[in-house]
């Protein structure tokens, strides 16, 4: 339990962060995931007013092997996402559940906000009402597009729609691109496309997610 509390509470690593190693030395923020990756570290966040920190604690032995895997594990979801960044959007072409049309074309000049989904995440469904409110924040922008992509039928979807409003466009049937094109497999995932079609920020959470955005639209 004072993994998790540290981890939620100081940790973020989809943050723009500078990386140190365990002798405080400044490391490219590839290299920290890398090493984070082997299960052999911790992430421990250094007090500072201007910038983030983090830097690697070494573990020479794991008490609970849960709390290595799950380092791992998150740490492989980070580094995809960093990996992502930089790189131009794949080739898309999809129909929300309205009729709208949307692909690399038509979200050109625009900030693309993206959310992969599926009902029965829990997760997903959770931060519904928060991103609603991030919709309703920026209603006053037309170069601004909410789009989901869900795994599920768009019978389904329509009908889930009905009970639990969400303001984003949503297309549904889209597993084969989230699997196949994204190569993602972390539920939700919020992807922030800029106005050249170029992914800038791969983040899981709302809380990530509005931070993220509110730096995209400020430069």
């Amino acid at each position: 339990m004072i993994f998790w509390k540290y981890t939620y509470k100081y940790t973020q690593l989809s943050a723009d962060f500078i990386g140190l190693d365990t002798e405080m030395n400044e490391i490219p923020k590839k290299t920290f995931l890398n090493k984070l990756l082997t299960g052999n570290y911790l992430t421990m966040r250094l007090s500072s007013k201007s910038n983030i920190y983090y830097q690697l604690y070494k573990v020479d032995k794991w008490v609970n092997k849960s709390i290595q895997n799950t380092i791992k594990n998150i740490t492989k979801d980070e580094l995809h996402h960093y990996n992502m960044e930089g790189k131009q959007f794949p080739e898309f072409d999809i129909t929300d559940l309205e009729g709208n049309r949307y692909n690399n074309e038509k979200i050109k000049g625009k900030t693309l906000v993206l959310k992969t989904w599926f009902i029965k995440c829990g997760a997903c469904i959770k931060e519904i009402p928060d991103l609603n409110k991030l919709v309703s924040k920026y209603s006053y922008r037309d170069d601004i597009i909410f789009l989901s992509m869900a795994e599920d039928k768009n019978i389904k979807l329509k009908s889930f729609l009905e009970k639990t409003k969400f303001r984003y466009a949503t297309a549904g049937e889209q597993k084969d691109f989230i699997i196949n094109k994204l190569k993602l497999d972390t539920y939700p995932t919020h992807i922030i496309i800029n106005k050249e079609g170029t992914i800038v920020k791969v983040v899981n959470t709302y809380k990530e997610l509005k931070i993220a955005l509110e730096k995209e639209l400020s430069k």
